[in-house]
């Protein structure tokens, strides 16, 4: 016998039998036009087979109207070896285990295994198109037992949604988001050349599901990133500059893989470029890894400020921005210096912000994520992005445009997309970012599968916390599948994050911020704060579902 309950795309399905279902039904929700919208069917065998596991099939009918927005995925579980650093008591768990973050596609051919008394999950996606007609539309979910002998009895069940869709339009995404993108772990994981024919095809199938999911700009890599790299070690080489010396301190360069990257980018529809970071991580103390021709030039062994590195950028920038400038790119992109600098690092990051301001001569603006002020204030960094946690001091500084990141070691409370984080902690980002004015949002890993530092490539379904080093989750967003990225439960709630934003703004160019703020306030009971947000399924849900109320009631 099988129970089935449908839940919130909020809701962690954990398989052992101390997880219950949330309280209540939840067999209705509402959305928007051009909304991607998700819910759950959760499962469980409560009785044992005869020496065996149940063998079920699942189907799904729909009103006519939306059947071709429909797909079905099943949860899967992974291995947590890593939580955290840090641990509150809003946490699924603080122990190692199996906990739900895959998406499988599957179909009503699909063979489903229903081991005894283990709870699992279908996550169900409608993605509605702008022009669908506002109205009620249901989708009815069937398991059915497969027929194995005689004595197998025969049993199905069937939970229908109904979806509300409301006349109104959700509306493009104004507040920008990256997800740092590593060309080098795609290679890896597929096992191709760098730049050959099917890297570019996989690039490519990870630049839509990065665009699908709201990210707007691209990490570029010029050369190599600098970035999580142990000093002395180098990650694989994916430098999109072809460099020649031709004379010393005199060099060629050829455009064509950047521009080539650029073409598809902004057809797979990112709107901005982030030029790699042109110095070393914390603190900008060497040159990057650059490919002269044909071998290493300079890296580890290469002082960030020596002449010989200095000179290279002198001869390089110019001729990057008269690319650019050829090729109307020059709007689309942003550059670089050295993540996540500290206070300590001013005497190194400090002439290396200088020169290449200089060299860029005002026209493009430079952006970093560092959390200290003094890099502001003193004019090396035009678009400081502050961790989560020191937002407050960024705003009441008047920063302008405000941005904001977190990574991997939050303080305790804070929201964070960890496997280990209820849904609904990962999704409240875009209600804090939205009630803190903040435009943009980085983040470092949307698909690093290597080790911390990268000592090593690892395998994503296997280690999700880059070896046992960052907490699980923290490293990337999307597995590499075989046919191309298959999904994470937090890929999605990030979207839906991004999306309440989105919905946030409707609903104050219908009314006003101030009235906005006020209904916040009214559900939640409280200003939200980097610290106090809703991180329970059952807030998050009431917070949407009020908001898309009074967009219903100022059509």
């Amino acid at each position: 016998m099988i129970q089935t309950k449908l839940i919130n795309s909020m809701e962690k399905v954990i398989a052992d039998r101390e997880w219950k279902p949330a309280s209540g039904t939840y067999n209705s929700g509402t959305a928007l036009k051009g909304e991607v919208f998700s819910f759950q069917l959760a499962f469980a065998q409560i009785a044992e087979t005869e020496k065996s596991f149940a063998v079920w099939h699942v189907k799904y009918e729909c009103s006519k109207e939306i059947e071709d927005y429909v797909t079905l995925r099943q949860v899967e579980n992974m291995p947590v070896r890593f939580g955290a650093w840090r641990y509150d008591e809003n946490v699924i768990t603080k122990h190692a285990g199996l906990l739900p973050d895959l998406l499988v596609d599957c179909d009503e051919n699909s063979r489903i295994i229903v081991a005894p008394h283990q709870w699992r999950a279908f996550w169900i996606t409608v993605k509605l198109p702008e022009n669908i007609k506002a109205g009620k539309y249901t989708i009815s979910l069937t398991m059915s037992r497969e027929i194995q002998n005689e004595k197998t009895e025969p049993e199905e069940h069937t939970e229908t949604f109904t979806l509300e869709v409301l006349d109104a339009v959700l509306p493009p995404q104004t507040i920008e988001r990256t997800e740092w993108f590593y060309t080098d772990c795609i290679a890896q994981q597929y096992n191709v050349e760098v730049w050959s024919e099917e890297h570019w095809f996989r690039i490519e199938q990870f630049f839509r599901n990065q665009v699908e999911h709201g990210c707007t700009r691209v990490l570029t890599p010029l050369f190599t990133p600098p970035l999580d790299t142990a000093i002395g070690y180098e990650r694989l080489t994916t430098q999109l500059i072809t460099v020649n010396e031709v004379a010393p301190d005199s060099y060629e360069f050829d455009f064509s893989l950047l521009d080539r990257w650029m073409k598809l980018g902004l057809e797979c529809g990112y709107q901005k470029f982030e030029m790699a970071h042109l110095f070393s991580q914390w603190g900008a103390k060497f040159a990057p890894k650059v490919i002269v021709n044909g071998e290493k030039k300079f890296g580890w062994h290469t002082e960030a400020n020596g002449d010989a590195y200095r000179n290279f950028l002198k001869a390089f920038i110019p001729e990057l921005l008269k690319f650019f400038e050829a090729n109307n790119y020059q709007d689309k992109v942003i550059f670089h210096i050295s993540d996540e600098p500290h206070l300590e690092h001013l005497e190194t990051y400090g002439p290396s912000a200088k020169l290449i301001q200089e060299l860029l001569g005002g026209k493009y603006i430079c952006t970093d994520a560092l959390s200290n002020l003094d890099f502001y204030r003193d004019g090396l960094c035009q678009l400081p992005i502050p961790v989560l946690t020191e937002l407050d001091e960024f705003k009441e500084a008047e920063v302008e445009p405000l941005w904001a990141y977190y990574c991997c070691a939050p303080e305790k409370e804070t929201t964070n997309r960890f496997i280990f984080y209820p849904g609904a902690r990962t999704r409240a980002l875009g209600v804090i970012l939205y009630s803190y004015g903040v435009v943009g949002f980085l983040h470092w890993g949307y698909n690093f599968w290597n080790s911390r530092m990268s000592f090593k490539s690892i395998n994503p379904y296997v280690s999700i916390d880059a070896n046992g080093e960052f907490p699980a989750g923290d490293s990337f967003l999307v597995y590499p599948g075989e046919k191309g990225p298959e999904d994470s439960l937090r890929n999605e709630l990030l979207r839906d994050a991004f999306q309440d934003y989105r919905a946030l703004k409707l609903l104050e160019s219908k009314t006003s911020r101030d009235a906005v703020m006020q209904l916040i306030r009214d559900v939640f009971g409280s200003d939200i704060t980097v610290f106090n947000y809703p991180m329970s399924t059952e807030g998050m849900a009431n917070l949407r579902n009020a908001v898309n109320r009074e967009i219903k009631a100022n059509l």
